[in-house]
């Protein structure tokens, strides 16, 4: 997808590093940004000299289109990680978004998040991919840094691969955690690193994470993220192997994160249905 260039594209910045980096991703490519930051969910690093901030407060769903609108948005991006449980606190919610969660069937994360694209493709603006948008941070199939994973450690991630794709179909969770074909824990509202403590504190040492996308998910407003901080749950945990999918998820910080990886004997590989069935990683070992 080419991107208006000449015309700034709205950011509703979530929470941790990965709006900072795909602001300064899509800066670096010549476009121009109007970022919409959640007061206590979004890093004030996101403001810097020179781009244009509007902070607004969470759940003021009006206040926040009518920003866009007076900026003279039409394409936006949604992106950043609002936790779940954010659902649990009605009382930050302006009367649009009341309206909003209670015309919906359910109150799962996307379910939750399609229906707000939904409201935003209603009042004239188009819903970016996020995969699209910030191409450069995706993650490509393969090794990616630390050790070489060992061949039992393949045959982990081969196991956790269909289940954390399961996972994330029925919209449960992205990530699922192995060792030695068994399952140690499965992603629910916590979050990957949550996951990876969790499972640390089962069966600390050689644990297999494993992070997917579901086979239908909608970019527009999510994708699977892992970072140097990933790298060093993982390591705190007992170390082991972070795979994730390829093409449909995002690596951010990865000079960091190889260093880390390489530090903490961490491996991290890139993976796909194509990948794993063709067996490639016995050539690459």
């Amino acid at each position: 997808m080419t991107l208006p260039s000449g015309t700034p594209v709205g950011m509703i910045a979530g929470e941790g590093e990965l709006p900072l980096a795909a602001a300064r991703s899509m800066e670096a490519s010549g476009q121009s940004l109007f970022v919409v930051a959640l007061e206590g969910i979004t890093s004030e690093k996101i403001e810097i000299p020179g781009r244009s901030v509007a902070w607004k407060p969470f759940g003021q769903f009006q206040s926040l289109l009518d920003s866009l609108k007076e900026a003279g948005i039409r394409d936006l991006i949604l992106i950043g990680r609002i936790a779940i449980t954010s659902i649990f606190d009605p009382s930050r919610f302006d009367e649009r978004l009341m309206k909003l969660m209670a015309s919906l069937k359910d109150h799962r994360g996307n379910a939750i998040l399609a229906g707000i694209a939904s409201e935003f493709t209603r009042e004239g603006f188009r819903v970016l991919s996020n995969i699209d948008a910030v191409s450069s941070l995706t993650t490509l199939p393969g090794f990616i840094a630390g050790p070489q994973p060992t061949e039992a450690q393949w045959e982990d991630i081969c196991f956790g691969w269909g289940l954390a794709k399961e996972l994330a179909r029925l919209d449960i969770g992205q990530t699922v955690v192995v060792k030695e074909r068994s399952v140690v824990a499965v992603e629910g509202m916590e979050g990957t690193d949550r996951t990876i403590h969790r499972a640390g504190e089962l069966t600390p040492g050689n644990l297999v994470v494993v992070k997917v996308s579901s086979p239908d998910h909608d970019f527009r407003f999510d994708v699977p993220t892992v970072g140097s901080e990933t790298v060093r749950s993982l390591s705190k945990s007992g170390g082991g192997v972070l795979a994730v999918e390829a093409g449909r998820s995002f690596l951010l910080d990865r000079d960091n994160l190889s260093r880390i990886a390489k530090e903490e004997g961490v491996s991290v590989v890139g993976v796909d249905s194509e990948y794993l069935e063709s067996e490639k990683w016995k050539v690459e070992r």
